[in-house]
């Protein structure tokens, strides 16, 4: 399936053990289709974790490059075919996860 809307996608991901979640710490990857980048934002394993402050950080983090050209927390999707699929986005959050640790 392609991916046709410039809505931004989100992911999350938890720290803790398959059917178990902890409340602190966690992962938010943001992708907007429009750049083709991907934002993230990671919790601390002391902090709790909150799904709008991770999403606006990582939204932020790709506005910033946009603006400034920095790759701090931006990482670019690379699709060999003309289209991007949904399927490769879910991929590059995975594999953005598995950087950071977290069990997908």
């Amino acid at each position: 399936m392609k991916v046709k809307y410039d809505t931004p996608f989100v992911f999350h991901f938890r720290n803790g053990q398959p059917g178990r979640i902890e409340a602190r710490g966690g992962l938010t990857v943001v992708f907007d289709p429009v750049s083709r980048l991907f934002g993230f934002a990671r919790c601390n394993s002391l902090d709790n974790y909150n799904k709008k402050r991770g999403v606006s950080v990582a939204k932020g983090r790709i506005a910033k490059f946009k603006k400034t050209g920095k790759k701090s927390l931006v990482s670019p999707i690379v699709s060999t075919y003309g289209d991007l699929l949904v399927e490769d986005v879910r991929q590059g959050a995975k594999a953005i996860a598995h950087d950071f640790q977290f069990d997908v």
